[in-house]
């Protein structure tokens, strides 16, 4: 064995002292590519150790019961009690809080003495927080809230007052951390702390309210599942939902998930790329060693020999790559966690897993080895006769030869293993398949589209010499223009998606903002609120501007005769049945419905039908209901039957007032509900109509729709920031493969420089033959990836996000016009030489 591999890596050691330049772009590559997924993989580790070493924590206990629709009863508390080491109760709800001159949308949690069971609330001035700061007897004039660091600018320092509801509250402490973050109060609302005991005090816990409340408790030594029977067995029909450990944070969890899926785009697509550039360097060093190959051909050394000597060239560099890129990738994931520690709730402890020290090279490794196999194939079959000839110009080396059919041997095997450590690694398989299949599919197309378009090229005939010439050059330039044309599009296709989807989504917004939504959602009214804020307001509401609506809660039980447990949602439509679902009911609805939807299957009910439904038709269709079909719904512990008369067809874009359920007259009508009120325009100062609203019904929280909006279009640039620059990376690595091409290309160019300034061609015709050249090769690459690009946008607005989609020109035309830019700056810098020097003085140096 030792001495069949002493040749090669003889032959190795030979031919990397003589050209280590020719691999730097592509080790330039994969380093990044390398440092990338170490990153990417070693964040998505450190998180998920994060999240199940303080899952005490960020649950709130062992396990934590959450009731939507109405507050635990004297009886469901005692069984906690005995049934438990310990236990808190608390309320989480939406409100306003608003001063003389500002108002913000808060997540308001009401705690009792016991909180926190695990782990510890962080204060901005570095204290313990204690709850004898925020307790109060109930009829104190201003009751002590902490607020989130977030409010300090809206709502003041420790001092201010400002109201809530009904009460006048004092700032006694900012909060920087909490140990058990709501996912909806880490993405857009700031959190406010209040003692349980002053929440009646804000008037904010009437029917309608925004409310959830909780129990969570200490097991001790208790099994959860016996614990979760337990309960079950004790309380049967109680609504409520029972999360343990296994559950922490679903919100954080779906959010760090699509973000990794997105990270791990980016990575992939970059290693993808790298993995072109790799296969082109080599392709392009062993056209520069033809003489050296046909020497040790016709000297006798068998054509695998000669493959093991070329690959440790390669593998060798490679390995370099790996060895700078993990380091690298260490302190990628420190700069990541950085830049998302002031979103995340919890404290993410960065370390070193085998995933990024034995995974990721792994990976590297054999993507090297699936793209350098052919060009080696492919060279190591000729005889040393056509590479003598090659050498000499006499000859070219067929880039279709036959023995590109003995590659798939030897590539499939890396190929798999390369996809089974990678569906092993990643959160999101079904993603991970989706990426193969896009993945395989976008190489072969762009590839074959480079191909076809080179090819035709060599046979148009322009009017212009410039642009006839540089055909020409192109036809003759083989595969390694329509590879970095590949490599170019694929990332430019990963940059020109995300763009367009997020300028698609900001043209929406934008487009509702511009739109007659209404100004604010009055929620939390009670019966004859909506006249006495009418009265109060005054001119500053026009006439029949301010609409209400009876709502409800409930909670489905079945549909279609299914139940509830039985039903596997699809992912988009999990929403429906997490929770309850707010319902609302109108015996005419064609006359009294004014949300933005339209009857699109059945017909509207008759004036005094009961027991109907008008259902969503989405939502429908995903869970295959029909018209006829039954659904079940529990309201406050009341189990109703409800047939499906008529589906509906909702554009929940405009933001106006919309509800999966819209019941018919029934006997709910009587339990007690509170109203949804919208108000579609304010003659003048919105904070002056808010704070009036409130002043005239405490229980009213006013939610300013287009602050909403304006908010949810903040965290998507911040967002898509983040992930933009992750995405840069795929395009850089398209163009360290261009320009990789350009420097192979530069013994072609130069030949045909001699041979055009020999021919009487000036140092302008050969200027604009080179730049024509290098536009071509940006269109190769730009054309497929704006369509791909364009289709993938498409698919994510209407498919995942529910949106209408339109082209963006100016977004489009802005990253296409780059990518021209760039490859022309680029050839630019590689042909100046050319150009301006003679022929003689290139010929000398050549």
């Amino acid at each position: 064995m030792k001495s069949r591999l002493a040749l090669p890596v003889l032959v190795a050691k030979r031919e990397m002292r003589r050209d280590k330049l020719s691999f730097a772009l592509s080790t330039i590559t994969m380093t990044l590519a390398v440092a990338m997924l170490g990153s990417v993989l070693g964040l998505t580790d450190a998180l998920r150790f994060s999240i199940s070493q303080d899952a005490r924590a960020l649950r709130g206990g062992d396990a934590d019961v959450e009731l939507e629709s109405r507050s635990f009863t004297e009886e469901e508390l005692i069984w906690f009690g005995e049934n438990s080491e310990r236990l808190t109760e608390s309320s989480y709800m939406r409100a306003a809080a608003f001063t003389r001159s500002s108002s913000a949308q808060i997540a308001l949690r009401a705690v009792d003495d016991k909180y926190p069971l695990f782990g510890k609330m962080e204060m901005s001035d570095g204290s313990d927080y204690r709850h004898d700061m925020i307790a109060s007897p109930p009829t104190a004039a201003k009751i002590p809230v902490l607020i989130g660091e977030e409010l300090i600018e809206t709502l003041g320092g420790i001092g201010s007052e400002f109201s809530i509801g009904a009460a006048t509250v004092q700032i006694v402490g900012h909060i920087k951390r909490v140990p058990d973050p709501n996912s909806a109060m880490m993405l857009s609302a700031p959190m406010v702390y209040i003692d349980r005991g002053a929440l009646p005090a804000t008037g904010l816990h009437l029917p309608g309210a925004l409310k959830d409340e909780n129990v969570r408790v200490d097991l001790g030594e208790r099994d959860f599942e016996e614990w979760k029977q337990s309960l079950a067995s004790a309380f049967p029909d109680a609504p409520w939902r029972v999360r343990g450990l296994d559950n922490t944070v679903p919100g954080l969890r779906r959010v760090l998930g699509r973000a990794e899926a997105l990270m791990l785009l980016a990575s992939l697509g970059t290693l993808l790329v790298a993995g072109i550039c790799v296969g082109n360097t080599i392709s392009s060093f062993l056209r520069s060693r033809l003489t050296s190959i046909a020497m040790l051909k016709a000297l006798g050394m068998p054509g695998r020999q000669l493959r093991t000597s070329y690959t440790l060239v390669a593998m060798i560099f490679a390995l370099a790559s790996c060895a700078i890129g993990m380091p690298l990738a260490y302190i990628g994931q420190e700069i990541i966690v950085e830049a998302m520690s002031a979103r995340l709730p919890i404290e993410v402890h960065t370390s070193v897993t085998w995933r990024q020290y034995a995974l990721v090279p792994a990976v590297a490794l054999l993507t090297a080895w699936v793209f350098i196999a052919e060009p080696m194939q492919r060279f190591s079959a000729v005889s040393a006769a056509s590479l003598f000839s090659a050498s000499a110009g006499l000859d070219f080396i067929d880039e279709k030869s036959s023995a590109r059919k003995k590659t798939w041997p030897i590539v499939a095997g890396p190929a798999l293993v390369i996809f089974a450590l990678l569906f092993y690694a990643a959160g999101d398989r079904k993603f991970l398949l989706w990426f193969v299949a896009g993945g395989a599919a976008t190489c072969i197309i762009f590839r074959l589209l480079a191909e076809t378009m080179i090819s035709a090229a060599g046979k148009i005939k322009p009017p212009g010499s410039a642009l006839r010439i540089a055909l020409r050059m192109l036809a003759r330039s083989g595969g390694s223009v329509s590879s970095a044309a590949t490599a170019l599009g694929i990332g430019l296709t990963s940059l020109l998606t995300l763009t367009l989807t997020q300028a698609n989504f900001e043209n929406e917004l934008d487009a509702t903002l511009r739109a007659e939504v209404p100004a604010f959602y009055l929620v939390g009214m009670q019966s004859g609120d909506a006249n006495r804020i009418r009265s109060a307001a005054g001119d500053l509401l026009a006439d029949d501007t301010l609409h209400e609506l009876p709502v409800q809660r409930a909670r489905i039980t079945h549909l279609g005769g299914v139940p509830r447990e039985q039903i596997k949602p699809p992912d988009d439509k999990e929403w429906v049945l997490r929770g309850d679902r707010f319902i609302t009911w109108a015996a005419d609805p064609a006359n009294q419905w004014r949300g933005a939807s339209r009857v699109s299957t059945g017909e509207h009910w008759p004036s005094g039908a009961t027991g109907l439904v008008s259902f969503d038709e989405e939502a429908a269709l995903a869970f295959g209901l029909k018209i006829g079909d039954s659904v079940g719904l529990n309201i406050l512990g009341q189990t109703f039957d409800v047939t499906i008369a008529n589906m509906r067809r909702i554009d929940w874009s405009t933001f106006d007032v919309n509800f999966v359920m819209v019941l018919s007259d029934g006997p709910w009508n009587e339990l007690p509900h509170g109203y949804l009120g919208s108000v579609r325009r304010v003659n003048g100062d919105e904070d002056e109509f808010q704070r009036l609203a409130v002043a005239t019904a405490p229980s009213v929280t006013p939610i300013r729709t287009r602050q909403v909006i304006e908010t949810a279009n903040n965290l998507l640039r911040k967002v898509g920031a983040l992930i933009s620059a992750v995405m840069l990376t795929a395009i850089v690595s398209g163009v360290l493969v261009l320009a990789a091409a350009i420097s192979e290309g530069r013994h072609r160019r130069a030949r045909d420089s001699v041979i055009l300034r020999m021919l009487g061609s000036s140092r302008r015709l050969l200027a604009s033959v080179f730049r024509t050249e290098f536009i071509v090769i940006a269109a190769l690459a730009a054309i497929p990836a704006l369509g791909a690009a364009a289709l993938c946008s498409y698919a994510i607005s209407t498919r995942i996000l529910q949106l209408p989609w339109s082209m963006d020109p100016i977004a489009a035309g802005a990253i296409v016009g780059a990518t021209l830019l760039i490859v022309q700056l680029l050839g630019a810098a590689s042909t100046f030489r050319l150009v301006r020097n003679p022929p003689l003085a290139l010929l000398r140096n050549e």
